[in-house]
């Protein structure tokens, strides 16, 4: 608790210079100075030019790899393929033809998440 504590002052005041031996775990692979895997953008018009993009918001480079995607709309995951590695802050984009699935253009939610089921990030419209 005393570490989320410690990182929600630092985010809030801005503090910086932390250096790699002060970084603790923070579960699923990444570290308390940097953030999961986000989703940053998700293009659902047209219907036939869909895509997501993933962003690595952790330190150095991160395995994708066995991480997937669902949606509200069905029960079909994508997973995205063993062996997928982003560079640190660089992003990963998925197009609708490797999905399986359409994103529903009214309304869905998309969820990022880790191969136990840990959740990285939602979006919705």
């Amino acid at each position: 608790m005393k570490l989320i504590h410690y990182i929600l002052i630092c985010c809030l005041l801005g503090l910086v210079g932390c250096s790699k031996d002060d970084w603790q775990p923070l579960g699923e692979g990444l570290c308390a100075s940097c953030g999961p895997p986000r989703i940053i953008s998700v293009k659902y018009l047209p219907n036939s030019n869909q895509s997501i993009t993933l962003q690595n918001n952790n330190d150095g480079t991160m395995a994708f790899d066995s991480m997937y995607l669902e949606h509200t709309a069905d029960t079909i995951k994508y997973f995205i393929p063993v062996g997928t590695t982003v560079a640190q802050w660089d992003s990963l984009i998925i197009t609708g033809a490797q999905l399986g699935f359409a994103i529903d253009t009214i309304t869905d939610t998309v969820y990022l998440k880790a191969p136990t089921g840990y959740l990285y990030d939602i979006w919705s419209h």
